[in-house]
């Protein structure tokens, strides 16, 4: 279950992504991902598309995405969906929300270095 905070956290990213130009596509449902175990199931935070490139944005917080297990499930994912040709951008919950809240522009910034990758 989604926690308050990681919610709050997907809003601001969601209206900052709005601002930015970005198409925000409302999709809650869950995407196949080919692991190492076999498909899976996973409801990525938000889908969005600008110039005609799809991106997968990820708001990560402490749980879940922080143990040695976490990161690796990550990269599977995020190398899955490189191959579907969908970028997975991944910004820190603390910097959407909160006393280490980032200015706006730092954050578009790390979605542009991020999707130079």
């Amino acid at each position: 279950m989604e926690s308050l905070r990681h919610w709050k956290g997907k809003q601001v990213l969601w209206k900052l992504l709005l601002e930015a130009g970005y198409t925000v596509i409302e999709d809650e449902h869950p995407h196949p991902v080919l692991t190492q175990l076999g498909e899976r199931q996973y409801v990525f935070d938000i889908f969005a598309h600008k110039d005609g490139r799809l991106y997968a944005f990820e708001v990560d917080g402490k749980k879940g995405h922080s143990t040695k297990t976490d990161l690796h499930k990550m990269k599977i994912r995020d190398e899955y969906m490189a191959g579907e040709k969908i970028t997975t951008i991944r910004i820190q919950l603390d910097d959407l929300v909160g006393k280490k809240k980032q200015p706006t522009d730092l954050i578009l910034q790390e979605i542009a270095y991020q999707k130079m990758r």
